[in-house]
């Protein structure tokens, strides 16, 4: 985030500043540089939800697999292969939740 010193009600030299130092604008290599206009627009979230502390909104799949009845042998490997890798696994003849967060969500039923 930029912050202005204004805001503040100090008047720093350049007025403007990042509100951490430890912000990383870009990589360059040996030899490069930049060279930049740079304009800034204030905002607030009514205007557009770029301006809105909250748009930026993140989702992380959480799901929860309970298997009912227990599945042997063949019933296990085909319930096992309705799966992606790791979320069923096989333990002594039968099948088990093993990650249910390595599942994909896929819509094949057994």
């Amino acid at each position: 985030a930029v912050v202005s010193t204004q805001s503040t009600g100090e008047w720093l030299k350049g007025g403007v500043k990042f509100s951490h130092d430890d912000i990383l604008i870009n990589v360059l290599r040996p030899g490069q540089e930049l060279d930049m206009t740079m304009h800034a627009v204030k905002g607030i979230g009514s205007d557009h939800a770029k301006f809105s502390p909250v748009a930026t909104a993140t989702y992380r799949l959480l799901p929860e697999i309970q298997l009912l009845r227990e599945f042997r042998g063949a019933a296990a490997e085909k319930l096992r292969s309705c799966f992606s890798p790791g979320v069923i696994e096989i333990e002594e003849g039968r099948a088990v939740v093993k990650d249910a967060r390595l599942d994909s969500g896929s819509r094949e039923v057994l």
